[in-house]
């Protein structure tokens, strides 16, 4: 569930933002490209193989959350070739899924469960990361 410091599973999509550019696991990855999470009935309906092609780093992570706090952890590696970082991040918010950001389109964002500013963080970490591995 790439819902928080990631969202790759709405790969392509204008809102939410980009965060960590995780290469999303086959495992998770329909034959149409989409990502569905099985026994919960979640759907992405976005193809997630273009960002995928675009992946620079592995995101070994669990999210959590509730109505009033929400939080991601993990470990981050680079990918062969796209920038040699290795970091642990860990993510606890007060911000659960009863706020959502006043930009949220009024349909095709069901399950975006958190604001679009943690992904942001999320990307923010990673670029910081990625240019100290330098």
């Amino acid at each position: 569930m790439n819902v928080t410091l990631s969202t790759t599973n709405w790969c392509g999509a204008d809102y939410p933002a980009p965060g960590i550019p995780q290469l999303t696991p086959s495992r998770w990855i329909g034959a149409d490209g989409t990502v569905t999470i099985p026994g919960h009935g979640i759907s992405y309906g976005r193809d997630v193989r273009p960002c995928n092609q675009e992946a620079e780093v592995t995101y070994a992570h669990k999210n959590g959350w509730v109505n009033n706090s929400g939080a991601d952890a993990g470990i981050v590696k680079a990918l062969p070739g796209k920038g040699g970082r290795t970091y642990i991040v860990a993510m606890f918010s007060n911000l659960g899924y009863q706020y959502v950001d006043s930009n949220r389109p009024p349909a095709g964002a069901e399950n975006v469960w958190f604001t679009e500013r943690l992904a942001k963080l999320g990307k923010v970490i990673d670029e910081y990361e990625k240019r100290r591995s330098h």
